[in-house]
């Protein structure tokens, strides 16, 4: 006989995540799953991270917004390990008409018996001003910790600080389409205790599609580069409002990394859905 329990938290669910992966390491991000449990985690951090989609400050009323999202699964078995996972996402962001600001974390736990499988936490920081209608600039700041990271090759921190300029090529109610590149800066240290200091740069590409008040489509594709890594991450996703309140959206996510553009391969994919309930 076997117990699951499963609870949400703050009417923020998270669904499905299927995953076909490598054990390469990547920048940012969820990293590689094996097993429902982790998936689950997946879930929570790639759809619950993000779940509005805005270039620079297009799209926001001045104001505060956020989400935030929650899940935990405790499965117990006379013929299996224990498993415990918890997730969470939770994003804050305000913008007073020319200046906008954006908070994002994300953290992931799980253990199988005795034995902790992910420990994981995410942070992110957005800064974006407008300059007119199409021109914006902005910086950002994302830092990430694995707790497990114990081998060469794995990352123990990452942090990466970039600033930049970003351009709006369409702007309409129902179609847009920006770009944006910058410098920055970049530390790793693996699980050896070996640092990495190095110049980096960023590349992104936004595609937003309205089909009408309560369904839209968008594509974010971003490149993070430096002398030791280059990683690339491609997401489609499609939303659905479904109150003022909740949306439910759909994504697939593809990623690449390797030592250089030569070297990439495809280390992951998800796809996810989750209903994530968005405060004002």
């Amino acid at each position: 006989m076997s117990t699951t329990v499963k609870f949400a938290l703050a009417a923020a669910i998270a669904g499905f995540s299927v995953s076909a992966v490598n054990a390469q390491e990547d920048l940012f991000g969820t990293q590689s799953a094996s097993d429902e449990v982790t998936d689950l985690q997946d879930a929570i951090e790639d759809d619950a991270e993000r779940p509005t989609f805005t270039f620079g400050n297009e799209g926001r009323t001045p104001g505060t917004y956020g989400s935030i999202a929650m899940r935990a699964l405790h499965s117990t078995s006379d013929t299996a390990d224990t498993t415990t996972t918890i997730g969470l996402g939770a994003q804050y962001g305000f913008y007073d008409g020319t200046n906008g600001s954006e908070f994002n974390l994300s953290y992931a736990y799980s253990k199988t018996g005795d034995v902790v499988d992910r420990d994981s936490l995410n942070a992110g920081y957005d800064y974006t001003r407008d300059f007119n209608d199409a021109f914006f600039g902005y910086g950002n700041l994302n830092v990430k910790w694995d707790r497990l990271a114990d081998e060469v090759g794995e990352n123990a921190r990452d942090a990466f600080v970039g600033v930049g300029v970003g351009y709006r090529i369409v702007n309409t109610e129902e179609t847009q389409f920006a770009v944006k590149a910058g410098p920055g800066y970049r530390f790793i240290e693996d699980g050896v205790g070996t640092q990495i200091d190095e110049a980096a740069y960023s590349v992104e590409a936004n595609f937003f599609q309205r089909f009408n008040d309560s369904v839209f489509l968008s594509d974010d594709v971003q490149l993070i580069g430096s002398a030791s890594d280059v990683t690339i991450v491609n997401e489609l996703a499609l939303n659905v409002a479904l109150s003022d309140t909740l949306s439910m959206r759909t994504s697939y996510t593809s990623k690449f990394g390797g030592a250089d553009f030569n070297a990439l391969s495809n280390s992951e994919n998800t796809l996810g859905a989750s209903i994530v309930y968005n405060f004002n």
